[in-house]
């Protein structure tokens, strides 16, 4: 979605945050209960450079990027 962040609605907002980052948290959490029986495991999530450089135009897109990274 690509817009200033002026221009974005409240849901669309919420939309993309509840798909980008909170979306990941339910398989995360199945793998910790596997990873907990097994006696450890890794979970890599990966970032985008988006986090470290924003641009006006797509503030939405770099938010969700910096809240996972």
């Amino acid at each position: 979605m690509e817009a200033p962040g002026e221009d974005l609605t409240m849901e669309q907002w919420q939309r993309v945050m509840q798909v980008n980052v909170t979306g990941p948290f339910p398989g995360a959490r199945e793998a910790f209960k596997i990873m907990k029986k097994q006696g450890g495991g890794r979970i890599i999530n990966i970032g985008s450079i988006a986090a470290q450089k924003p641009r006006h135009s797509l503030s939405l897109h770099d938010s969700k990027h910096a809240s996972g990274d």
